[in-house]
C-alpha cells in the first residue's frame, strides 16, 4: 500500500500395457497331455480380438472416455479452480457440513476419485480453498491500489478501498466471507489450518503497518500513532463488520458498515499528504 514519492519498504506478499505369454506357461501349455497345440489361425484370431480391444481402449481414450482419470497437464489448475469454485459454492449455500468429497465431485461435474487425486483429504482442499480465494482478493486490492497510486490519491483512500474488498458487499464477496469464516472455525481444530491462517494474518498486518508508517512519513497519520496498534484495530474492525454483514445485509446496515469504515480510516489518516497536500 505504498505509494509514489514516499520511501518504500518491500512488499510483503504473497501408464503404458503391454503383456505376453511367458515362456514358461507357454511350454506347460503346450506339453499338457490331451491338448492340442493351437493352430495358427486359432492363435491369430486370438491375437485380433486382443489387437480390437486394445483398439477400443484407445480410441475412447482419444474421445474423452478416460479423459477425465488421465488429465493432460495444462488441465490441472483449471481442474483444481472447477473444484475448489464447487467448494466455495456449497459452502456458501447449504453450509460447510455439505462440503464433502462425494458432494464436491457431483457439483463440480467430476469423480470423487479426481478429487481425491488433487487433494489427498478435506483440510488440503480447504486449504488450497482458502489460499486460492485469497489470491483472488488480493489480485482486485492491488488493481485498486495501483489506481489510486497513478491518481496520486490518499493513503487513507487506497487503504479503505483495500479493506472494503473483505466486506461482503456482492455474491462473490459474500462467498469468500463464508468460506473464510467456516477456514477460521475449522483451524480452531487443527494446527496445520491454524498455521494458515496466522501466516495471512501477518501479511495482512504487515501490510496494514507499512501503510501507516508511509502515511507517518507524508504526515497523513495522526500524531502519536502507534502503526502495529492500528493495523490490528482496522483488520479487527473490517472483520467485525464482515460477520455482522452475513447476518444482516439490509442497504441501511451496508452502508452504516461503509460508514463506520471510513469513519476508523479517517481517524488514523486524519491529516494533509505533505507530499501531494490532499
Amino acid at each position: 500500500m505504498a505509494r509514489p514519492g514516499h520511501p518504500r519498504r518491500s512488499r510483503v506478499s504473497r501408464a503404458n500395457f503391454c503383456g505376453s505369454v511367458s515362456a514358461g506357461a507357454a511350454g506347460r501349455a503346450d506339453a499338457a497331455p490331451g491338448r492340442s497345440k493351437p493352430t495358427v489361425s486359432a492363435r491369430r484370431r486370438k491375437g485380433s480380438a486382443g489387437n480390437r480391444h486394445l483398439n477400443m481402449r484407445i480410441l475412447l481414450l482419444c474421445t474423452g472416455r478416460y479423459a477425465e482419470s488421465m488429465p493432460r497437464t495444462a488441465d490441472h489448475d483449471a481442474r483444481r479452480t472447477q473444484i475448489i469454485d464447487a467448494v466455495r459454492g456449497l459452502v456458501a449455500s447449504d453450509g460447510p457440513e455439505a462440503a464433502t468429497m462425494s458432494r464436491i465431485a457431483a457439483s463440480a461435474g467430476v469423480s470423487v476419485g479426481l478429487v481425491q487425486h488433487y487433494y489427498a483429504s478435506k483440510d488440503v482442499l480447504l486449504a488450497d480453498a482458502y489460499d486460492r480465494t485469497l489470491q483472488v482478493q488480493q489480485r482486485r486490492i492491488e488493481t485498486l491500489v495501483a489506481s489510486e497510486e497513478q491518481a496520486r490519491g490518499r493513503i487513507e483512500h487506497m487503504v479503505l478501498g483495500a479493506l472494503t474488498q473483505f466486506l461482503p458487499l456482492d455474491h462473490d464477496r459474500r462467498d469468500e466471507t463464508i468460506l473464510f469464516d467456516h477456514f477460521s472455525s475449522v483451524a480452531l481444530r487443527q494446527p496445520s489450518l491454524r498455521e494458515a491462517w496466522q501466516r495471512t494474518d501477518d501479511v495482512l498486518l504487515a501490510r496494514l503497518r507499512e501503510a501507516v508508517v508511509n502515511a507517518e512519513e507524508c504526515g497523513e497519520a495522526r500524531e502519536g500513532v502507534d502503526p502495529d496498534d492500528e493495523a490490528r484495530r482496522l483488520l479487527a474492525v473490517t472483520r467485525g463488520l464482515a460477520r455482522t454483514l452475513l447476518l444482516r445485509d439490509d442497504a441501511d446496515e451496508v452502508a452504516r458498515a461503509r460508514r463506520v469504515l471510513a469513519q476508523e480510516c479517517a481517524s488514523t489518516f486524519s491529516n494533509p499528504c505533505r507530499q501531494y497536500g490532499s
